[in-house]
């Protein structure tokens, strides 16, 4: 049975330790004119130092985390309020579970394993992200790509083919040493 399309962003499954739960959360700034954001979401740095939804192919050095929470487009404002900061999943140590974005690379099979990914962004819809690992990418062994495949998440239905759900781990933070900065 194929697997099923439903992209659905960024999650965390559970730990590189091995446990689950409560994922560890940092809040940050919002670009005033952010764009719509939704959970699931790979963010970035902009040069101004605060968070935007990435785009496809961020740029090296301002890849930030997911996000943990929903934000309106536009939802960024001037002040220093709480309700103009976005939690987003930075720690190294989560492992996220993704779908793939198509059956035409590396990560329809178990070579995708150790490789690192860039994503396909896109508007989130209800809240929800529509981001994915991209396949083209796929197969990489550059330290400049946002996510690094672990292997296949591991739930029924989900088999290597197209879009399957792979678990994996941010490769390139802005927040680790040795990347370049914004």
């Amino acid at each position: 049975m194929p697997n099923a399309n439903r992209p659905h962003g960024f999650l965390p499954v559970r730990t590189l330790t091995g446990t689950g739960g409560a994922y560890p959360i940092r809040r940050f700034r919002l670009l005033s004119t952010n764009a719509a954001i939704g959970i699931g979401d790979p963010v970035v740095f902009t040069n101004a130092g605060v968070i935007d939804r990435g785009a496809a192919t961020p740029t090296e050095g301002t890849f930030a985390g997911v996000a943990a929470e929903a934000k309106a487009a536009n939802a960024g404002g001037s002040s220093n309020s709480t309700t103009n900061t976005i939690a987003v999943w930075c720690d190294p140590n989560i492992v996220f579970e993704a779908q793939t974005d198509d059956g035409s690379g590396t990560g329809t099979s178990q070579a995708c394993v150790n490789n690192t990914f860039n994503y396909v962004a896109g508007a989130p819809s209800n809240g929800v992200s529509i981001a994915e690992l991209d396949e083209s990418t796929g197969g990489s062994t550059t330290n400049t790509l946002p996510f690094k495949v672990l292997g296949l998440y591991k739930i029924a239905g989900n088999d290597f083919g197209e879009f399957n759900r792979l678990e994996c781990v941010i490769n390139s933070s802005a927040l680790k040493g040795n990347v370049v900065g914004v």
